[in-house]
């Protein structure tokens, strides 16, 4: 079983070291004026997956799907969001302008961003649930709201 201090220490990890810098990118990417940028958050957890109990989906952790390298023993949805996966990412470089997914939107700051096989959706049609970011993003902008910006003139 997990300590509450190990919970703590993770949430904040997995916050500042992924989830805040893919925030920041993004925005840094849409405000240069990208246009095509899709920022989205991994959820699905399998069993057969986890690296300890209450792990949940960790960076990287998609990676399984995009390649099919699931374990042999894999769910039969594991297998179908592989396949899935692997449409977004084909979807995504045959035309970076349109959408990856069926209801994906376009990432805008302090806006919207995808999350994907949250709610064990996890075929095509149903992978992309819709989010605003600040859902993600609430965490990193009480951090960054602490430092005045006159702090960062150099």
């Amino acid at each position: 079983m997990m300590m509450v201090g190990e919970r703590h220490f993770l949430f904040w990890t997995r916050t500042f070291r992924f989830l805040c810098p893919a925030g920041l990118w993004g925005a840094a990417a849409v405000s240069a004026g990208t246009t095509n940028v899709y920022r989205y958050a991994y959820g699905p957890v399998f069993s057969d997956l986890q690296l300890f109990t209450d792990a949940g989906a960790w960076h990287s952790s998609e990676l399984f799907e995009i390649f099919g390298t699931y374990p042999s023993d894999a769910t039969a949805a594991g297998k179908t969001l592989s396949l899935t996966m692997q449409a977004i990412v084909a979807n995504f470089a045959r035309n970076p302008a349109a959408a990856p997914a069926p209801n994906w939107p376009k990432y805008g700051p302090g806006k919207t961003l995808a999350k994907l096989a949250y709610n064990a959706g996890v075929a095509l049609s149903s992978v992309v649930q819709t989010a605003g970011s600040s859902s993600l993003d609430s965490s990193c902008d009480s951090l960054w709201n602490r430092f005045p910006e006159s702090e960062f003139n150099f």
